[in-house]
């Protein structure tokens, strides 16, 4: 997969990354493919990332980016699971 961070106005767009759509049947829609459980890993790394950052690398705390990159993982473990097990239920219901 891909992420990419959009600043309105300040950098590049989606489409200026992606110029021409795919075909319209080339690609399943989120609700076909299940987007629940990546999203919420994205999510919960983005934010437990910055964390590991702003306080263990910039401030040169090891033991805190260590033990942070630790809970990031675990985090988005257990999030991506759950947001399977749900999205599992949403397609099966």
């Amino acid at each position: 997969g891909q992420l990419m961070t959009v600043i309105p106005g300040e950098g590049p767009c989606y489409r200026c990354v992606f110029k021409n759509p795919p075909p319209k049947d080339a690609v399943p829609t989120c609700r076909q493919a299940g987007v629940i459980g990546a999203m919420a890993g994205v999510i919960g790394a983005g934010g437990v990332g910055d964390l590991a950052l702003t306080y263990g690398y910039e401030r040169l705390n090891f033991p805190l980016m260590l033990f942070t990159v630790v809970v990031l993982i675990a985090f988005v473990q257990i999030i991506q699971t759950i947001g399977s097990h749900l999205a599992f239920k949403v397609r099966h219901h």
